[in-house]
């Protein structure tokens, strides 16, 4: 993942990405998700 000074837009763009079926874009999300504990948001 790459370092953003804005969280919430990175999130947003990640969350795109993975919603359209991008495999990196969805794993990283997958490991952001799993990080912060959110069970409910893993299927894109």
């Amino acid at each position: 993942m790459f370092v953003s000074l804005n969280q919430d837009l990175e999130f947003k763009w990640l969350e795109i990405a993975a919603k359209n079926g991008h495999p990196i874009a969805q794993s990283n999300l997958a490991d952001l998700l799993l990080a912060q504990g959110d069970k409910k948001k893993y299927i894109f």
